[in-house]
Order: C-alpha cells, then structure tokens, then sequence
C-alpha cells in the first residue's frame, strides 16, 4: 500500500498533533507501507489560501500515486479548494486526520465563526476521517453530521515508557512543597498565566513549579509569562527548562506530584494521560476531550475554563492533604491501564486505511466503510453516554 500525508513544516514538531502523524508514519514504515509526507508551507492567511492553487503538490501526489492520500486538518485552509481538484485527477480515497476542530480552540467569536465556515467546506471534501477523541467526532458531527467512514483512534499512553508500579510508592507524598509540573508549549491556550495567577495567591513556602515546553512558538506571549513571574515574585519557587526529551521528559515526571495544564481547550492531551504513567494526578479544564481522560475528583480535578480561583482552591487542597494526593496518584495509575499503547492505536489506523485500500469492499458498502469503534475504556464508562 501507498499512503501519502499531507501537513505544515516537519513531521518532527513537538506538538501532540505531530506526535500522533509521527508515530502513524513511523508505524506504517514498520509494516511495509510506502508513505510520502507532503509538506506545505504554513504562512500567514492569505499564503494558506495560495497553497490551495499549488501545481507542485499536484503533480508530486499523482507522480506518487497513493493508494490512499492522508490530510493532517490541521491544513484545511490549504486544501479546502485543492481537494476538488485532487478528486477531478485522482483516483485514491481521502482521509482527514482530525486532532481538533480549529475552530473549536479560538477566543474571538467573528474568528471563530469564519473559521468554521471554511473547515466545513474542507470537512465535506473528504471521503471519511480519523478521530483522536469522541469529543471531536462530536464537533465535525455538528458541522457535517454523521460520516460512516470514520474511526476514533486514541492516542498512545507509552512514548515514555511509563508505568509507575513500584514498592514504596507514597514515599515522596510526605514532601513539605507540592511539586507541580506544566508541560506544554508556552502558547495562551495552553493556560500557563492562569496557572501564575492562582499559584501567586499561594504560601510559596508550600509549592514548586516546572515549566516544561517550547519558548519559541509565540514570542510575544512568552515575555508576557517571564514579566508575571518577575511581577508576582515568583523566580525563585519557578524553573524553567524549555522543551526536554523524551529522556529528561521522563525524569522530571517522576519527580512531581501533580501535573496542572488549564488549557482552554484541548481535543484530547496526551500529556495528560502520560502523567497518569508517572502516578501523577491532573488538574485541567473540562472542555474537549479532557473528560474522556480525567475523571473529577478521582485522578485529578476538572476546572471552568479560565478560572484561577478553582484552579487554586484544588491546589491548595492537595497541598493541605497529602492523603488525597496518594488516592489520586493511586488512581491515575488505574486509569492509565485503560488507554491504548500507540502500537495498538496505530494497528487500527492500519486496518482501516487497508479497507480504504480495498475498492470492491468500498463499492459494496456505496462507498461506507467504518471500523467498529469499541465501547469507551472502563474509565469513561460512568463519563460518557
């Protein structure tokens, strides 16, 4: 089989849309699928729209010939006119890798209202989608309605290797200062100065804070979080260590209690479910998909978007209690049994591709091909309906 995939920039991006394509590609090489990436430029509006009319790419997808051609949707200004085209002169299903609905993540309500305009006019170009979330198969089903060639395929637990089953466990909930991780490029979605804001209402004699991510994603934003820092005097109870590996990734898990990422909206967070590998509860927004990972007050805590004040009564309770601390670890760790490995993930993606691949089986279903999806994990269970 040929796929071909279509995205922004590099494939080696550390954002979780990008680990997700990664390891797809990395996956499918494995099982001897010849895959091309496409990669289109990501420029300001105006350039976005100009890919559309990109001879280039044309020609270097039909010289390719997929079997199945593969769209990150993430580039749907890119492709909302292309596709027409690609469908005039092709003759391969395609497939939309949905990780949120862009629209979905943005503040200003005319933005947003033109934004959707435009992803559904992509939405409704494609022959069928793979989902990282029910939350998103939820979002494009209000824009689109239901699409019978879809999949919802988690991301993986295990990039890191994670599994926190070990003697002694409660020792480090006895620490004097909750030690709190943010993981996540320094981006205003992701939530960091709200994190500041409740965290400078707090005895600094009782709590810790890495920040974990990318410094260089918005330059604007990131001199706005090393001015509240210096503002709300916090230097000295903050370390910031800027992207880390895998490796060092890995370490400083290990070395916290709890991970707080109050992101505005986030489709599903992969870092969420790899603290839960660490023993680590969360504390996040209830929005997206984040619901499907956290479970209130039993492996973490679910805030409003945008709300300070819960965000520093919960961790203040997990600073005063440490009891509740150890239970929450305990769960996150039960949790964290109940989500698929990325191998597991990507064999279904695999499966479902190899059916695109399958012509007479798309004629004989008019054109209708859909995996199963199974019932949510036990951890959603009591969650969803």
């Amino acid at each position: 089989m040929r796929v071909g995939l279509i995205l922004y920039g590099s494939i080696n991006t550390t954002t979780g849309g990008y680990i997700y394509d990664y390891k797809l590609v990395e996956y499918l090489r494995a099982q001897g699928v010849v895959v091309k990436i496409f990669s289109q430029e990501n420029k300001n509006f105006w350039g976005l729209i100009k890919n559309n009319f990109s001879k280039k790419l044309i020609n270097e997808i039909i010289e390719f010939s997929p079997d199945v051609l593969l769209q990150d949707e993430m580039n749907f200004n890119s492709l909302f006119i292309l596709n027409k085209k690609l469908k005039e002169i092709g003759n391969f299903p395609i497939i939309s890798i949905v990780h949120l609905l862009q629209a979905d993540a943005l503040q200003n309500s005319l933005v947003k209202w033109f934004t959707k305009k435009i992803e559904g006019i992509y939405l409704k170009s494609v022959n069928g989608f793979i989902f990282n979330s029910i939350s998103t198969e939820k979002s494009i089903s209000k824009i689109i309605g239901t699409n019978n060639n879809s999949l919802i395929a988690y991301p993986g637990k295990d990039r890191l290797q994670l599994n926190r089953i070990k003697d002694g466990f409660g020792f480090k909930y006895q620490d004097k200062k909750l030690m709190i991780i943010f993981i996540g490029n320094l981006l205003y979605n992701k939530g960091l100065h709200l994190l500041l804001q409740a965290l400078s209402q707090i005895d600094s004699h009782s709590w810790q804070l890495s920040i974990v991510g990318s410094l260089h994603f918005d330059a604007k934003y990131t001199r706005k979080i090393f001015k509240m820092i210096t503002y709300l005097k916090l230097e000295k109870n903050i370390k910031i260590h800027g992207a880390l590996d895998t490796k060092h990734l890995t370490k400083e898990l290990l070395s916290h209690h709890v991970l707080v990422v109050p992101s505005y909206f986030e489709s599903y967070g992969i870092v969420y479910t790899e603290a839960m590998g660490a023993g680590i509860p969360v504390i996040a927004c209830n929005t997206g998909g984040v619901p499907e990972i956290v479970n209130d007050a039993i492996n973490g805590f679910l805030i409003t978007p945008g709300d300070s004040t819960m965000l520093k009564e919960y961790i203040s309770k997990l600073i005063k209690n440490r009891g509740l601390l150890k239970k929450m670890s305990l769960s996150s760790l039960a949790a964290y049994q109940n989500f698929p490995s990325w191998d597991e993930t990507m064999a279904k993606i695999h499966a479902f591709l190899n059916q695109h691949n399958q012509v007479d089986t798309i004629k004989k279903n008019n054109g209708s091909i859909r995996i199963d999806n199974e019932p949510p994990y036990p951890c959603l269970a009591r969650r969803l309906p």
